[in-house]
């Protein structure tokens, strides 16, 4: 965990001092011709060729992927905590497709929330997603939460 940290940190000083270099080509999250932090780097590394659609496209399918696993976990975790009583129970019963409709719902909701108070912008976003992910990478090693739903070390059963 220490290292990944240690490699996030070299990273996110990377782009800051590269961003300071480039902020002069860069446009407001209000302009047409608006830039993400990603886009800037990587066309000023690659250039506008093919590595740099190459990469925006792979940006693009990370991100993607990266919702489809919030839509496939979140409900489930909701569900694990409405069972100790710390969200309403109405997020354990499942949908007409099997799923935890509205524990979807509520994430859909919370999305749309997110995209509006930060503009849509990625630069104000990604962030959050960083901070997110190691927090639920803390929790696991911490035996906060395990795989598959078990219980584990830490939790508390009512």
């Amino acid at each position: 965990m220490t290292a990944i940290i240690a490699i996030l940190i070299v990273l996110l000083g990377g782009i800051a001092v590269l961003f300071e270099v480039l902020r002069h080509y860069g446009y407001g999250s209000g302009s047409a011709r608006y830039q993400s932090v990603l886009s800037m780097l990587t066309a000023a590394v690659a250039g506008k060729g093919i590595f740099y659609d190459v990469t925006m496209f792979s940006v693009l399918l990370v991100l993607c992927l990266s919702a489809n696993t919030s839509f496939a976990d979140f409900p489930r975790l909701c569900r694990m905590i409405a069972r100790d009583d710390y969200l309403p129970h109405s997020l354990t019963t499942r949908g007409r497709r099997l799923v935890f409709s509205q524990g979807i719902w509520a994430l859909a909701i919370l999305s749309g929330l997110l995209l509006i108070l930060f503009g849509g912008v990625t630069d104000r976003l990604i962030p959050l997603f960083a901070v997110a992910h190691l927090w639920r990478s803390l929790c696991r090693r911490q035996g906060w939460w395990g795989t598959g739903g078990e219980r584990r070390r830490g939790s508390v059963r009512r």
